[in-house]
């Protein structure tokens, strides 16, 4: 098996690049670019922890500020695997900081194809029932890691299992 892993934002790049030059025989590939709904260029802003970014468009933590906005290349999971640019993936972990959905619906005939064993975070309680409806959908069991949360905008941690 391999691990491809997404990152978009340099700062992310360069730790992974430094973690694959320490680890040569761990079976990963990095890969410079975001993951959503769509295959071109799109604007991600860096926020002030620069290992953070979201997408231009997103609508998670809209007060706080960026410290920069950069241009990155953006894929959908369905492209790169009907191009076969990537395998098909067994399990998929989305960590994207607001963007989750838009990573979903860019993997939708992957998800009915496929059927990987999801790890999602969902960065509130809006994108928690989003993707949830989302996945349910697609017959996909939803397991919530967390049994009592603090607030709407605490982050959630999903199990998605193939049903």
């Amino acid at each position: 098996s391999k691990v491809f892993v997404f990152a978009p934002l340099p700062a992310n790049q360069q730790v992974l690049r430094r973690l694959c030059d320490l680890n040569p025989n761990l079976p990963i590939e990095l890969v410079s670019a975001a993951v959503g709904n769509a295959d071109g260029l799109v604007r991600l802003k860096v926020m002030a922890d620069t290992s953070m970014g979201k997408l231009a468009t997103s609508l998670f933590q809209a007060t706080a500020a960026p410290v920069t906005e950069i241009e990155v290349t953006i894929r959908q999971v369905d492209t790169l695997v009907e191009k076969k640019e990537f395998p098909p993936p067994n399990i998929i972990k989305v960590d994207v900081e607001g963007a989750e959905v838009e990573v979903l619906n860019g993997a939708t005939g992957v998800l009915r194809a496929f059927r990987p064993l999801i790890f999602l975070e969902a960065h509130s309680a809006m994108l928690e029932q989003e993707c949830s409806k989302k996945l349910t959908q697609l017959d996909y069991k939803i397991q919530r890691l967390e049994s009592n949360l603090r607030n709407d905008e605490h982050t959630r941690h999903l199990v998605c299992i193939p049903a």
